[in-house]
């Protein structure tokens, strides 16, 4: 696939770059010689090549789920001096002066 000077400038325009005409020269044939070479990679035969997921070899770690007691939001609501109900807590600021 070889790209026009056109598509390089549109490429350009869509990532909000100015581009000399040098330089959309220089870039019309980098993106053509990139896109060659994946092109020659669809060519090579790899229906007996198995897939790879992962290079480092590593193994996930599970662990075992263990199931708890969460915190109970009467627990959390008793831990707030005011509240004006059950879902809205009033919570003194930092910044705010002393009462």
């Amino acid at each position: 696939m070889d790209f026009s000077k056109e598509d390089i400038r549109h490429l350009g325009d869509l990532s909000k770059m100015k581009l000399s005409d040098e330089e959309i020269e220089h870039f019309q044939k980098e993106f053509t010689s990139i896109v060659g070479f994946i092109q020659t990679l669809d060519e090579l035969d790899v229906s007996n090549v198995e897939p790879l997921y992962q290079l480092s070899g590593a193994q996930s770690r599970t662990g075992v789920d263990v199931v708890e007691q969460s915190v109970v939001a009467e627990d959390i609501r008793s831990q707030f001096p005011e509240s004006t109900d059950d879902q809205h807590l009033i919570v003194r600021s930092v910044f705010s002066k002393s009462e």
